[in-house]
């Protein structure tokens, strides 16, 4: 553990970059509306290919991150990249340049999620993860709000896209600076580590350092299929195996709903774009607060009350939401319901945020190669929000009562999920 590790001034460096990713992230919808038309199924196309691109780059990450022990570099890269893409999306004028910038998204923002985590874990020890993985989500919630209130002020104010993607992407480079400075390594960088070594290979005329371990000698295939097989056997148990059939049934329910929301409420509620920031606010605020007692009720009641509780009101929100795809409201009552459905969403994912991040280690059999298993996690629900976000643009646009059929799957896909946790004996 580190001789550090009652200091959490690292946290801090999610406060701006949340900032950007989350008013940047409200927008980036509102913006593919604006350059497409209104077709929401770009939407959802955009969001599946960044989902899809980031799939295939997160075991890549988490195995980086395993196999040289760093964490500070992989944090680092999404924070920079943040900034890079936001001043990418400033720049934008077409179609194609939201196609570069989705793709560019999916290879770079994930970087940190798998490293974030493990920095957590190494730096403190597992009684304290509780209250530590609660205080990182209060310094991203905090980070949130900021943002909601800066988009929801500027787009009263000044409706300037470009100008509001540049003051995001400064704000993830600010959030880089302070990485540069706040986050430090366990381990020193002399340090030799067996499972990556850049040694010296002639290709052609070029003298090209590789990854090592791509050039050992390989064992014979039986033997090959023999050691993945019992390494698959020791990793995925029966619990590990239930758990993420949940996660991934849980994820799926939110892209479906979450991907086309802000949509739904600019084009079939009439809801214009600042407010639609100002109904955002109302979920980070909530989640924020729930922060601060979310790890201490964790303690008190354990982690599977607090889960099941998330859960149902995970359901009672969409559940709500179908409710009121199908009934037309004045304008002022139309944004308090928002509000509400907003806050009640942001409450249940609080608890359920903490929860998830706490039990899936605990569920594994061998931390040697958490990075790896944290990487598992991440596709899965990566793997949920690419067919999620695909599937909530095509519906929400082919069919005439679309975001009422989305809204209703998503509860019948919540349910489902928290039935599935329920086989869960050993979630404490």
């Amino acid at each position: 553990m580190s001789q550090n590790s009652g200091k959490d001034f690292w946290i801090l460096i999610y406060l701006p970059f949340a900032a950007g990713i989350s008013s940047s992230g409200t927008l980036i919808p509102l913006f593919i509306l604006f350059i497409t038309g209104d077709s929401v199924s770009y939407i959802g196309i955009f969001s599946s290919i960044t989902s899809l691109v980031s799939l295939f780059l997160t075991f890549i990450w988490g195995k980086l991150t395993d196999d040289t022990s760093r964490r500070k570099v992989f944090i680092l890269i999404s924070l920079f990249s943040g900034f890079g893409i936001f001043l990418g999306y400033a720049f934008s004028f077409n179609v194609q340049h939201l196609l570069i910038l989705a793709i560019i998204s999916g290879l770079l923002l994930g970087a940190e999620s798998t490293a974030t985590n493990m920095y957590l874990f190494e730096h403190y020890p597992p009684e304290l993860w509780e209250e530590k993985l609660s205080k990182l989500n209060l310094c991203v919630g905090l980070g949130s709000c900021i943002g909601m209130v800066f988009g929801a002020v500027f787009q009263m104010y000044i409706v300037n896209y470009s100008l509001f993607f540049v003051i995001s992407s400064v704000l993830c480079l600010i959030a880089g600076i302070m990485g540069v400075f706040l986050l430090k390594d366990l381990r020193p960088m002399d340090v030799s580590l067996p499972k990556l070594r850049l040694e010296s290979h002639i290709v052609g005329n070029l003298d090209i350092p590789l990854y090592s371990s791509l050039l050992y000698k390989k064992p014979a295939f039986r033997k090959r299929l023999q050691e993945i097989s019992a390494k698959l056997k020791l990793h995925f148990t029966k619990y590990v195996i239930i758990f993420l059939v949940a996660i991934f049934l849980f994820y799926l329910s939110s892209s479906l709903t979450f991907t086309p929301l802000s949509a739904f409420m600019k084009l079939q509620s009439k809801i214009p774009d600042s407010w639609i920031f100002w109904i955002y606010l109302s979920y980070y605020v909530i989640l924020t607060v729930s922060f601060i007692f979310v790890g201490k009720t964790i303690d008190k009641y354990g982690n599977r009350k607090i889960l099941f509780l998330g859960l149902s009101l995970r359901i009672l929100t969409y559940i709500l939401f179908t409710i009121y795809s199908m009934l037309t409201f004045e304008f002022i009552i139309g944004v308090v319901g928002f509000i509400i459905l907003a806050g009640i969403a942001g409450f249940s994912i609080s608890f359920l945020k903490v929860v998830f991040s706490n039990v899936y280690p605990r569920l594994l059999p061998d931390e040697e190669d958490l990075g790896e298993m944290l990487a598992v996690l991440s596709i899965v629900g990566n793997g949920a929000g690419i067919i999620g976000a695909y599937l909530s643009g095509y519906i929400a646009e082919q069919f005439i009562y679309g975001y009422f059929m989305l809204f209703l799957i998503s509860a019948i896909l919540a349910g489902i999920s928290t039935v599935v946790f329920f086989f869960i004996k050993n979630l404490k």
